[in-house]
């Protein structure tokens, strides 16, 4: 699917046919009229920024399929609450691995995630994937998470942080600034099996 760039009457996305595999990057970059998307069983890659800015899209749904998710596909889409990854997602690929940094950074009304459970190999959070989302509370880690990057949860709304679902055999928690400013966060629990790094959690 190629640019719908800046078409702010579009609202519904859906009946894409199985044989999409690809949206390409800046797609529906501003469509800011845009509340539904349905997307596709076959879909294997969503491109750079490419629903940044839909500001009425409230939930999304990634299917099993989904190989790249590429950075700021949904940054500052200010309206969207849930967001749900098929649990067999697996992001690798060649030994590269398709999610990217900051794919919802800036989602203020985000509130409900729910990550894959039973994706192959092990689950990295990148860089700044939540950061700023204020009104996400609580979040369940996929037992195989082994990274949390820098700025993944910075000015978040996480309260309680659990990470004693991870079953890892070692988890880093890496660079800057990984739960910084989270200003409601009253309690961290965690196994034995976390290496942080000095800066991760100011």
């Amino acid at each position: 699917i190629g640019s719908f760039e800046g078409c702010t009457g579009i609202e519904f996305v859906d009946n894409i046919p199985k044989t999409v595999e690809t949206i390409g990057d800046y797609a529906f970059y501003g469509c800011t009229r845009l509340r539904d998307v349905t997307l596709n069983e076959g879909l294997q890659y969503i491109g750079i920024s490419c629903f940044e800015g839909c500001k009425s899209l409230t939930s999304i749904k990634l299917p099993s399929t989904l190989k790249v998710l590429r950075e700021k596909a949904f940054r500052v889409c200010t309206a969207l609450e849930t967001v749900e990854f098929d649990d067999g997602i697996d992001f690798y690929d060649n030994f590269s691995y398709g999610f990217y940094n900051n794919v919802f950074d800036g989602c203020k009304s985000l509130h409900t995630v729910k990550l894959p459970m039973n994706s192959p190999g092990s689950f990295i959070i990148p860089m700044a994937t939540f950061s700023w989302c204020s009104s996400l509370k609580s979040i369940k880690f996929p037992a195989n998470t082994s990274r949390i990057d820098q700025l993944a949860f910075y000015r978040s709304g996480i309260e309680n942080l659990d990470l004693t679902t991870i079953t890892s055999n070692e988890i880093f928690v890496e660079g800057y600034y990984t739960f910084a400013a989270c200003e409601s966060l009253t309690s961290v629990t965690a196994n034995g099996n976390f290496r942080f790094s000095n800066t991760s959690l100011y």
